[in-house]
């Protein structure tokens, strides 16, 4: 990890405690001492970011488990709402997609005779 990727991640939070310094303070008329402190801390570290490594590699890890657990609740979701209910109407429309029907005159070929040599088929 470069350092210049972690004064990226440092800047990143920088700004992320900025935007909800500037929230409080313009919405509802009161300072928010984490995020003074969350923003003192992202810009003290722009110093030495080799110090903020452990709260990236923190970061990553957490990421990683919300990612997998959003994925498999909006997957969860998507079938719920999207599948089942699509499922319900072509179950009451009587419709088959996947089992679709052989027409016999297209498809097979009557013989009189069966062929006694398996050369020359087709």
């Amino acid at each position: 990890m470069s350092t210049h990727d972690l004064r990226v991640f440092l800047g990143i939070w920088a700004g992320i405690f900025a935007l909800f310094l500037l929230s409080g303070v313009l919405l509802h008329d009161h300072y928010r001492i984490w995020a003074i402190v969350g923003l003192g801390v992202a810009l003290a570290l722009q110093a030495y970011p080799k110090a903020s490594h452990p709260l990236y590699i923190a970061q990553i890890k957490i990421g990683s488990i919300l990612g997998w657990c959003i994925s498999r609740a909006t997957l969860v979701v998507l079938f719920a709402l999207v599948f089942v209910p699509l499922g319900l109407v072509f179950k009451l429309a009587r419709r088959d997609t996947l089992a679709p029907k052989l027409h016999n005159d297209s498809y097979l070929i009557k013989r009189d005779k069966q062929p006694t040599s398996m050369k020359n088929q087709f």
